[in-house]
């Protein structure tokens, strides 16, 4: 992975995965970003895997998902998938 100066995110001393991307995944309307979200963690089977998926230098996760994060976590029914929700949070 290379190293870029994203103008869209506060730290830039991390890798980065393409500007645009990270951009786009930042500031994309938080409706649709947040059915991304749910999407990935319908396909992560264990909490130690949401690392690799949403914290590889451009977060989709925001401080303005922290209320529907816990909202998420308290209406789940399935366990291990509550236990996700949590290691996101």
């Amino acid at each position: 992975m290379l190293r870029f100066n994203c103008a869209a995110c506060s730290d830039h001393t991390v890798r980065h995965q393409p500007v645009l991307l990270c951009a786009l995944l930042r500031f994309m309307q938080p409706k649709k970003r947040r059915l991304l979200i749910e999407l990935l963690v319908k396909l992560i089977d264990n909490p130690q895997n949401v690392w690799g998926l949403l914290s590889v230098g451009s977060p989709i996760v925001l401080y303005d998902d922290l209320e529907w994060i816990v909202e998420k976590i308290e209406i789940e029914g399935i366990l291990e998938k509550k236990a996700v929700w949590a290691q996101i949070l």
